[in-house]
């Protein structure tokens, strides 16, 4: 498309990609960033796909999933702690000590139980060698946030979203990261969604907003109506 002049003002041209599988959508997404050019992701689906509504969600998934060890693993890695390899692999050994402490039980649940007894580790164990000593502050840091955010989610679901967006600083890092110039409205599309949800949903809690994003994300269906293109 050529660019168009209204009221005075050169419009540059527009197009849009369109997808059969929500999965090549970050992809895509990722080389128009790096080539500068201004782009967004539309839908429900193309949403939930960028990093930081993944994050999000991520976040209020390992509030209310004992099994959600893979999410766990990318806030660890990601900008808010970015605990290294090392260190989260010192983790899990540590969390399969907790656990065969603790007796039989599910597997999946190791790494977040894990992480919560990290923060009330005795000083001196011969475990917390394993790790880093920056590593080990950062995840006890993290255990103690997960831990405070855990004793809210008895907050309206709306609220309880900024509440961990704020916890994990992803308002902060959508703001100052250049490359993501769509990240902060992102996050805002995502609290619209999570708005909407409540509006529609009989329960409204945090687990039933989780299972409904793993619905959507199987799916592709839309959690409610798309915010409308600029």
């Amino acid at each position: 498309a050529e660019p168009v002049t209204k009221g005075g003002v050169t419009v540059p041209p527009t197009a849009a990609v369109l997808f059969r599988k929500r999965r090549h959508m970050g992809v895509f997404a990722a080389a128009l960033a790096d080539a500068g050019i201004p782009h967004r992701v539309l839908g429900v689906g193309g949403l939930l796909a960028t990093p930081e509504a993944t994050d999000l969600v991520a976040g209020i998934r390992v509030l209310v999933d004992p099994e959600a060890g893979s999410a766990l693993i990318r806030l660890l890695a990601g900008p808010r702690w970015r605990i290294g390899v090392a260190d989260l692999a010192a983790l899990r050994e540590f969390a399969r000590i907790v656990h065969r402490q603790r007796g039989p039980g599910d597997d999946a649940a190791e790494i977040v139980d894990g992480l919560d007894a990290l923060v009330d580790a005795r000083e001196g164990w011969a475990v917390l060698d394993e790790f880093s000593p920056e590593g080990l502050r950062r995840l006890r840091e993290a255990g103690r946030v997960l831990r405070e955010l855990r004793s809210r989610l008895g907050l309206p679901l709306p609220e309880l979203v900024r509440v961990v967006e704020e916890a994990l600083l992803l308002d902060i890092e959508a703001t100052a990261n250049d490359t993501r110039s769509r990240a902060s409205a992102n996050l805002r599309a995502v609290r619209q969604q999570v708005e909407a949800f409540v509006r529609t949903d009989d329960l409204g809690t945090p687990r039933a907003f989780v299972d409904e994003v793993d619905r959507a994300l199987a799916a592709d269906e839309r959690l409610g109506p798309a915010e409308e293109p600029a």
